[in-house]
C-alpha cells in the first residue's frame, strides 16, 4: 500500500501513460479504452469517461467527493513492438490488483522501453527468413526466395535509420522504389528466376499487417471511428507501395517472367511457419510467444491448404475463422492480448503477391488481369475481416456460455 492516498491527477496520468503506451506500440483502441476504465474504477473513480483514436488519447475521472480531472495525449509516433504492449496489459492488471505501488508505474514503462527482446542479429536474421518464407509460400523458386530474402535488407535498414520529420508516406514511396529495384536487380544479374515472386516477397516486408489486423479488432469491438482510421491508413499505405513499386517498373521496364501459380501442401506449412516466426520478432513480439504463434501459423495454414479449391473468399474466411478462434483461446490463459497472438498467426493469409500483380498488371496495362487479380485480392481481404469477425463473435459466445455454466455451478455448491 502506498503511504498516502494517490491524487486524481496522479491515477490519471499514470492510466494515460499506461493507455498511450498500448496504443503507440500496436494495441487495439478498444483495449487502451478498457485499460484506463479499470484501472479508474480500481482507485475509486465514479464515472470515468475515455475517447481514443490512432493518434489522439483523452480521459476524465470523477471522483465520490466530486473532484474532477481531465487530460489528454497526442501521440505522433507508431511503431510496432507488441511485447510493451503485452508488459503495459499486464502492469494494467498488477496496478488494479494493488501488487504496483502507483508511483512505480513510471519506472516500470521507462523499463519496459529500454528493454530489448532480440539482439540485432536475430532481427538480421528474421529479415532474411520472413522474405523467404513469403516468397515459398506465394509459390516461388527457393532462387526466388533467397532473392527476395536480401531484398528485405534494404527496407529493414531504411525503416531504422530513417531521417527524423520526414513525412512516413514518403519514406513509404521510397522503400518500395529501392526494395523493387534491388529485387529487379538481382533478377536481371541471374540471381532469382521469377521477378513476380520476387517483387511479392519484398512487398510483404512493406505490407502494414498489424494496422490491418488492429482496424478489423477495432471495428469489431463497436470504435467503428477508430477502425476506419486505420484501415484508411492501411489503404493509404498499399497506395503509397503500388507508386514506390510503380515507379521502379516504368524505370526499368522489367520484363523478367512474372511466375504464377501456388505452392504445394508440404511447402506451404513449413514456409507459413518460418514467415510467421521472422514477422513476429520484426514486430518485436515476446520470445516466449512464438511457440503460440507458430503453432497459430499452422492453424492457418493447414485449413488454407485444405480449402485452396473453394476459391479466395471461402479459403480466406475458413482460415482466417480457425486461427481467430486460436488466438481468443490462447490468449485467456496467457492473459495477453489477443492481437499479440492474431497478427503474427494471420500474416501469411495477407494476399501480398495478389496486390503485387495487380499493380503490376494495372501498369503494364493489361487491365483485364489487373482487374481480376484486384478482384481475387478484395476476395482474401474480405475472407480475412469475415473469418476475423465470425471467429470473434463464436468465441464471445462460448465464453459467455463457459462464464454462465461456472455461475451455475457455483451456486448450486454454495446452496448445498
Amino acid at each position: 500500500m502506498e503511504p498516502t492516498s494517490p491524487t486524481i491527477d496522479e491515477i490519471l496520468c499514470a492510466a494515460l501513460d499506461i493507455g498511450e503506451h498500448i496504443l503507440k506500440y500496436g494495441g487495439e483502441v478498444r483495449r487502451v479504452e478498457d485499460t484506463i476504465e479499470r484501472i479508474g474504477r480500481a482507485f475509486g473513480a465514479v464515472h470515468v469517461e475515455v475517447f481514443c483514436v490512432t493518434s489522439f488519447l483523452i480521459a476524465s475521472l470523477r471522483m465520490p467527493d466530486g473532484t474532477y480531472q481531465q487530460q489528454m495525449r497526442r501521440v505522433k509516433h507508431v511503431r510496432d513492438r507488441l511485447f510493451i504492449v503485452e508488459d503495459m496489459n499486464a502492469l494494467s492488471r498488477e496496478l488494479c490488483a494493488g501488487q504496483v505501488a502507483l508511483s512505480e508505474v513510471r519506472a516500470r514503462i521507462c523499463q519496459a522501453r529500454q528493454r530489448r527482446p532480440y539482439p540485432l542479429w536475430v532481427s538480421l536474421l528474421a529479415v532474411f527468413i520472413f522474405g523467404l518464407g513469403v516468397t515459398l509460400f506465394a509459390g516461388g523458386t527457393l532462387r526466388d526466395a533467397l532473392c527476395a530474402a536480401l531484398a528485405g535488407y534494404p527496407v529493414f535498414l531504411l525503416s531504422r535509420r530513417a531521417p527524423k520529420g520526414v513525412n512516413p508516406m514518403v519514406m513509404t514511396v521510397f522503400s518500395a522504389f529501392i526494395a523493387a529495384t534491388v529485387a529487379i536487380g538481382l533478377v536481371a544479374l541471374g540471381l532469382g528466376e521469377h521477378v513476380g515472386f520476387v517483387m511479392a516477397g519484398t512487398l510483404m516486408h512493406l505490407v502494414p499487417g498489424l494496422a490491418f489486423g488492429n482496424s478489423l479488432r477495432d471495428m469489431l469491438g463497436g470504435d467503428t471511428l477508430a477502425g476506419l482510421m486505420r484501415l484508411f491508413h492501411t489503404v493509404l499505405v498499399a497506395l503509397m507501395l503500388a507508386l514506390g513499386f510503380a515507379a521502379a517498373l516504368f524505370m526499368f521496364h522489367d520484363a523478367s517472367a512474372l511466375g504464377n501459380g501456388e505452392a504445394a501442401w508440404y511447402v506451404l506449412l513449413p514456409s507459413g511457419i518460418v514467415l510467421t516466426v521472422g514477422y513476429a520478432v520484426q514486430i518485436e513480439l515476446s520470445p516466449r510467444r512464438l511457440p503460440w504463434v507458430a503453432t497459430g501459423s499452422l492453424v492457418a495454414t493447414v485449413v488454407y491448404a485444405l480449402c485452396l479449391p473453394l476459391g479466395d473468399f471461402v479459403c480466406n474466411l475458413l482460415s482466417s475463422l480457425a486461427v481467430m478462434l486460436y488466438c481468443e483461446l490462447a490468449a485467456r490463459p496467457a492473459k495477453a492480448p489477443v492481437i499479440t497472438f492474431l497478427t503474427p498467426s494471420i500474416i501469411a493469409l495477407v494476399p501480398g503477391s495478389l496486390l503485387y500483380y495487380t499493380i503490376h498488371y494495372y501498369i503494364s496495362g493489361t487491365y483485364d488481369a489487373a482487374l481480376a487479380y484486384g478482384n481475387r485480392m478484395l476476395a482474401a481481404f474480405f475472407g480475412i475481416a469475415a473469418g476475423i469477425l465470425l471467429g470473434s463473435i463464436l468465441a464471445s459466445y462460448l465464453f459467455r456460455m463457459i462464464k454462465a455454466r461456472d455461475r451455475r455451478h457455483t451456486g448450486g455448491a454454495q446452496a448445498q
